[in-house]
């Protein structure tokens, strides 16, 4: 498999020149799970500013806290666990027995609890400081400053389309025909090197992954149905991905477009 050594991570610019990055690091795909000699490789549109090259990096440094803070909870929960239970039972044991006071049951249950949540979240707190968290902490962010970004033309030509669909502020705009013809052709000439069109189906793919299942679903048949519709005579009938409310909708449902025609293979990489 020609992708199942490396992952992209993609960084374009919508109609305000806000970046937008698509990255493949989910619940399924983590980066400490991505194996020491797979590639994580970057590809962007136009030249981005140095603040977007630092929010790429800071997006992927949150997920590499995410990742370890879950690590974490999921390696060290029973000793977190039996220890805050502990605490419990013996708040509780003090209030009932040993102290020998007028306070009802309910509040006996409801210190014993606040002491034990506390305590469990004390530790919690203790282990994201933990030699082991740290050290993991810093591998992971090792591997992130490693990934280098180049530029890729097609990338460049879909930007621009993406820009005047999400820039245009109005959901009638229409695909401008001239540059998103164009790219089409370019793809279709690419077929043969498979780069860019690999570079398209892992974009496509990442992009569902960040859309509601529903969501992804009513795209891809709105898509599916104008194609049948435009091959049937009716020139009329196209989607503009405009319609749609959020950046990752909108270049969904772009690619899904320029896809809907080429012979592309709807295998992308694995996680």
């Amino acid at each position: 498999m020609k992708n199942s050594s490396r992952r992209l991570i993609f960084l374009l610019a919508d109609g305000r020149n806000l970046p937008f990055i698509i990255h493949p690091f989910s619940e399924g795909s983590r980066i400490g799970s991505i194996p020491d000699d797979a590639a994580i490789e970057g590809r962007y549109g136009s030249d981005p500013e140095v603040e977007a090259m630092a929010l790429v990096r800071n997006t992927l440094y949150g997920e590499v806290d995410r990742e370890v803070r879950e690590w974490m909870a999921e390696h060290r929960f029973i000793p977190r666990f039996l220890l805050s239970l502990g605490v419990f039972f013996v708040v509780f044991f003090m209030l009932s027995f040993a102290i020998r006071d007028m306070i009802p049951l309910v509040d006996e249950l409801l210190v014993a609890s606040a002491a034990a949540v506390t305590t469990y979240l004390v530790m919690d707190r203790k282990g994201q400081l933990s030699k082991p968290a740290l050290e993991r902490k810093i591998l992971l962010k090792k591997k992130v400053d490693r990934i280098n970004f180049s530029q890729s033309v097609h990338l460049v030509k879909l930007e621009r389309i993406f820009q005047q669909i999400s820039g245009a502020g109005e959901s009638g705009a229409a695909i401008p025909e001239d540059l998103f013809g164009q790219l089409r052709r370019d793809l279709a000439a690419d077929e043969a090197e498979q780069g860019a069109v690999d570079e398209l189906r892992i974009l496509q793919q990442q992009l569902g992954d960040m859309l509601k299942p529903r969501k992804k679903k009513r795209i891809d048949k709105a898509i599916e149905r104008s194609v049948r519709n435009r091959a049937d005579g009716h020139s009329n009938s196209a989607v503009s991905p405009a319609i749609y409310s959020s950046r990752d909708e909108q270049l969904y449902a772009l690619i899904r477009l320029l896809r809907s025609d080429l012979p592309l293979s709807d295998s992308v990489q694995s996680p």
